[in-house]
């Protein structure tokens, strides 16, 4: 009964809303928030111009990248892509359990020849290639950064070794299918069938979605797309920080980009509410900014990532005639999901 309860959508959902509520509390005690709202006050609010800009650069590149990823992309608008990109992001924002992960290949499938399922397995290999830039990024900022505890190099290196093994697992997958296939089974083999069957049935439609990449320009489009998409990310983050007339340099933006990468990865609330916030205050940590004008910097760009991306899933499912149930319902396969 306890293994089930842990398992259970509830329980995942009520650890993130308590996950969420618990920074928050921790936040609203360790700043001071006159000073959040004179740095609010004194934020150049021309700066969301150029960000909206870039926003809109990052998710045409990140639809680009995502008709690589799938068997016939090309006969798929960039436009479509493009809003399916958006109305997952809706999803997260709007539901638990980052539920806008299964819904985005909702508009996709629905109107091509791509069925749900290749939809999503190419999401999931997305998502890899994404972990990978996030976790090179780290291992390099680390040794651009003021200097730390040794211990954090060592995380850097380890991290840095785990990007390549991942980078070298989708290799594997692409150049040598049924060896890895063979592999992973010889290594499951020890494994409970609770553990083993799950992962089995992973990597058969990890395999499956990656043979789009056994075209090379597939593949090195993919891994350029992926490094431009970062890049641009790194941007944006920089941008704000011009915004609040800090004396920044890129790195600054790299930080924040990979911190709240890995911060919004924890368990939360929809939208990362409180994840987010602690994660920039982790990051401006490094470069001795304190949590008030961390704390401004995060609730000026939260506000406007809810914004843009609320008004932008409005009009997506306006646009297409969705309605709000059914991006429940494709939400609902969080459920059956490993």
């Amino acid at each position: 009964m306890f293994k089930r309860a842990l398992q259970s959508k509830w329980f995942h959902t009520l650890l993130g809303l308590l996950v969420s509520l618990g920074l928050v509390v921790w936040i609203a005690q360790v700043v001071d928030w006159g000073e959040v709202g004179n740095h609010m006050v004194g934020f150049d609010y021309w700066y969301f111009v150029p960000v909206l800009l870039l926003w809109f650069v990052h998710f045409s590149l990140r639809a680009l990248r995502w008709r690589y990823l799938l068997e016939s992309g090309r006969e798929i608008p960039l436009i479509k892509l493009f809003d399916g990109i958006m109305l997952g992001n809706f999803g997260n924002y709007v539901l638990p359990l980052r539920a806008g992960e299964f819904i985005r290949p909702l508009l996709v499938s629905r109107d091509s020849h791509q069925s749900f399922v290749s939809c999503f397995v190419s999401v999931v290999i997305e998502r890899f290639f994404d972990l990978v830039m996030v976790l090179i990024s780290f291992g390099v900022m680390v040794f651009y950064l003021p200097a730390m505890d040794q211990m954090v190099y060592q995380g850097a290196a380890g991290l840095s070794v785990l990007a390549a093994a991942i980078f070298l697992f989708i290799v594997l997958s692409i150049l040598l299918p049924t060896e890895l296939q063979r592999l992973v089974d010889f290594c499951l083999r020890p494994w409970p069938a609770v553990v083993a069957v799950p992962a089995r049935k992973f990597l058969v439609d990890f395999l499956s979605g990656s043979r789009v990449l056994r075209n090379k320009v597939n593949f090195w489009n993919v891994t350029l797309l992926s490094i431009l998409i970062w890049a641009v990310n790194f941007l944006i983050y920089y941008v704000w920080c011009l915004g609040f007339g800090m004396q920044a340099d890129m790195w600054y933006g790299v930080a924040l980009t990979v911190i709240l990468a890995l911060a919004v990865a924890a368990p939360s609330a929809p939208g990362f509410a409180g994840v987010y916030e602690a994660g920039c205050i982790v990051a401006f940590r490094l470069f001795d900014v304190g949590a008030s004008l961390a704390t401004s910097y995060a609730l000026i760009t939260h506000v406007f990532q809810y914004a843009f991306i609320l008004a932008y899933g409005g009009w997506i499912l306006f646009k297409y005639g969705l309605k709000f149930k059914e991006l429940r319902r494709s939400g609902e396969l969080t459920k059956t999901c490993p």
